[in-house]
């Protein structure tokens, strides 16, 4: 899948060539026992999957797959490829080991893609740790799931800023980090959600502003569901986190976006934010409780 597309001013080292090229490939379905189990699992260096782990007390039958990078993050020319797919019916979990790092980049940049698709009446949480993108970063990002009739989705995606250990200041100062993402969602054949940030460089449509952080949250699923997420979500507050929930078209949805608005840690009141969000969407979108992904 190519979601994340051309972004210039980001060539000419292409993705792929001469850097590492890391690519996963899942599939689940029903077990035909009341849980869940992996049909499929492809792992290419620098990307690799744990066995998944069954850790979700009120859901025992899910499995909880763990995504891992190889290395120390993505540098020039690295490109990684997630595939995810759910049958009709089953409910998996994924999430990643730690945050990514993206590293200063002479020339060309790093793309990550991600595509996910979720069969009728199949339940996918994709809960990623943050993209970190130190100053003089290049990264273009895209991510594209498709729901099914019937399906539920939770999706939660967040970048930080970080300063690489202290480069500001210091000559030459690096140029600042430049992102370009993208996140398309269609539900039932039918576009619910297209976003579009652009961080460095000229301004876009979306941009982090005075921002450190930003994260999100995104459901879909029944509108009766969806519309009990939104009203819990709206619930949600968090000291230094800027929140904004909204539904989407037809009800079918919603997207709550998180500002990290404290410029001395904007990153952890956005992963606090984005906790409390998903606490607040699962038992109204899946009637399940939030529960430890034990990475501590």
């Amino acid at each position: 899948m190519s979601g994340a597309g051309r972004a210039p001013g980001m060539t000419p080292v292409g993705p792929g060539s001469p850097g590492k090229d890391g690519r996963v490939e899942l599939a689940f379905a029903p077990d035909g026992a009341g849980g869940t189990c992996w049909t499929r699992r492809r792992a290419r260096a620098p990307l690799a999957m744990m066995r998944p782990l069954y850790v979700d007390p009120a859901a025992p039958g899910t499995p909880v797959a763990y995504l891992m990078a190889l290395g120390g993050g993505l540098v020039q020319g690295d490109r990684t490829t997630v595939e995810v797919a759910v049958a009709a019916g089953g409910h998996a979990v994924i999430t990643t080991q730690a945050a990514t790092r993206v590293h200063r980049m002479d020339a060309g940049h790093a793309e990550a893609a991600t595509r996910l698709r979720v069969g009728p009446g199949a339940v996918l949480e994709h809960l990623a740790d943050p993209v970190l993108a130190v100053p003089g970063a290049r990264l273009v990002q895209g991510l594209r799931a498709e729901v099914a009739a019937g399906g539920a989705l939770i999706l939660v995606d967040s970048l930080v800023l970080t300063d690489a250990g202290g480069t500001r200041g210091r000559a030459p100062e690096p140029p600042p980090a430049r992102v370009r993402a993208r996140l398309d969602v269609d539900c039932a054949g039918t576009p619910l959600l297209r976003e579009r940030l652009r961080l460095g460089g000229p301004a876009g449509p979306v941009g982090l502003g005075e921002a450190g952080a930003v994260g999100g949250l995104t459901c879909v699923g029944d509108p009766p569901a969806v519309a009990a997420a939104v009203a819990a979500m709206r619930a949600v507050a968090v000291p230094g986190a800027r929140i904004g929930v909204s539904a989407l078209a037809g009800g079918r949805g919603a997207w709550a976006r998180v500002a990290g608005v404290d410029p001395a840690r904007p990153a952890e009141p956005v992963g606090l934010a984005l906790r409390a969000l998903w606490a607040a969407a699962r038992p109204a979108l899946l009637g399940l409780p939030a529960f430890d992904l034990r990475k501590r």
